[in-house]
């Protein structure tokens, strides 16, 4: 107001000055105008700016995403762009900045570590009951040798556990996530073994026994090595398909699935029991072969030595490469070609070896590396993923690599001269 307007406040009857109309023009102007309409997502006053945080929605959040299941949180790369892109879209570019921190980035490669850690260990315990359960079975299965093959007896054995691990995947790992992969990788991938498989059906083909004398026979009994063992692996998945179904099922412990993220300080404690046990017990397997009695390198010590670093292999081979093309699992043929090749390479090396330390580390290799490097189990349950042409294109195909590998390397090298065991 002016100072005209101030002196004239005393009057009964005063006439607004100009300034005071203008005044009151305007503030009608701005309740009479139809207010402009919000748009959508716009809160009003209580609206925080992007990139301003506030305090106790930062804290609110915080809490949220430490009571989040930590498998929740473990996304690839892609799934983190994509949680950054509808978080960005839903609370802002705070949710993106809190998203990637670097404690929740350190947080997410500690537990990935644990867990890796705990996944190998598993392995490496499991491998050691595989490995001494093929052995055992094959033993048990020479008392038969006259009626089927010994080897038969662990490749069937395997796939009837597998189909039972296999059928009960999903409480299994909300039980404990790397026992899953113990089960199937570990034990079963190192009960059954490809490499020998295909050796034998390689030794009966060529007539390589000295008690066959007959080309026919020999061929023949190539045949029903490879029938058999294809017709008894997949029966025998089957079954343990079917013991899963029968047998009662229990409610899973939900301990990897329920743990929360703000424990996970004692993380390491969790899974403790399950990363020394692995070492543990692979010490104490090289004490015995170094301290152990002799006679027992040939038959197991050494087998169980050089079985885990095959099933790890393994494990990394189909982990990298088998989801490349999902209509053939290239890591597993590569994980059993490569077997196959080291196993004929021993095989030559067991007709020149001249001292007993030799011929039971060759032996070690091949029933412990290229045992469990090699699988049937897997490769069975792949043929029963994959569809008609694929799964024929994938057994003949890795039927084919295996001869093959044997023809040119042990093969050529026995047929060039008497190249008689020397083990």
């Amino acid at each position: 107001m002016s100072a005209n307007g101030a002196a004239r406040k005393g009057s009964t009857f005063e006439e607004p000055s100009r300034e005071d109309q203008v005044w009151s023009d305007q503030e009608k102007a701005a309740h009479s105008a139809p207010r402009r309409q919000r748009p959508k997502g716009d809160t009003g006053d209580d609206q925080t700016a992007p990139g301003d945080d506030d305090p106790e929605d930062a804290e609110e959040q915080e809490e949220a995403e430490l009571d989040e299941p930590s498998g929740e949180r473990d996304l690839g790369e892609e799934d983190d762009r994509e949680a950054a892109r509808l978080g960005l879209s839903l609370s802002g570019s705070r949710s993106k900045h809190r998203s990637t921190t670097p404690s929740s980035k350190l947080r997410e490669t500690r537990d990935a570590r644990l867990l890796k850690a705990a996944t190998y260990s598993l392995l490496t315990f499991a491998t050691f009951w595989g490995v001494l359960a093929r052995l055992g079975l094959e033993w048990i299965g020479k008392f038969a040798d006259g009626q089927v093959f010994a080897l038969i007896w662990p490749q069937i054995g395997g796939c009837v556990v597998m189909g039972f691990v296999t059928d009960r995947k999903r409480g299994i790992e909300k039980s404990y996530v790397p026992l899953f992969v113990a089960l199937g990788t570990g034990f079963c991938g190192s009960l059954t073994t490809f490499s020998s498989w295909m050796y034998e059906t390689f030794e009966a083909f060529a007539n390589l026994e000295s008690g066959l004398n007959s080309r026919f026979r020999g061929f023949l009994s190539g045949v029903a090595i490879l029938i058999i063992t294809l017709a008894a692996s997949n029966s025998a998945l089957r079954i343990g398909v079917q013991l899963s179904t029968f047998l009662p099922r229990r409610k899973s412990l939900q301990y990897h699935t329920k743990h929360s993220p703000r424990k996970s300080s004692t993380l390491l404690q969790d899974h403790a029991f399950a990363i020394l046990l692995g070492p543990l017990f692979y010490i104490g397997a090289i004490l015995l072969l170094i301290l152990g009695p002799h006679s027992w390198r040939s038959r197991a010590t050494f087998a169980t030595v050089l079985g885990p670093p095959g099933t790890i292999l393994r494990y990394e081979l189909s982990r990298i490469f088998n989801a490349h093309n999902p209509r053939f699992p290239l890591g597993t043929l590569t994980a059993n070609s490569f077997a196959v090749l080291i196993f004929a390479i021993t095989a030559i090396l067991q007709r020149r070896a001249n001292s007993a330390l030799g011929c039971a580390a060759l032996k070690g290799v091949q029933d412990g590396f290229c045992g469990s490097l090699s699988t049937v189990s897997t490769f069975v349950v792949e043929l029963r993923n994959l569809g008609t042409r694929d799964s024929w294109r994938y057994a003949g195909g890795s039927w084919v690599v295996g001869q093959c590998l044997l023809v040119l390397l042990l093969g050529s090298w026995v047929w060039s001269g008497n190249r008689e065991f020397t083990c």
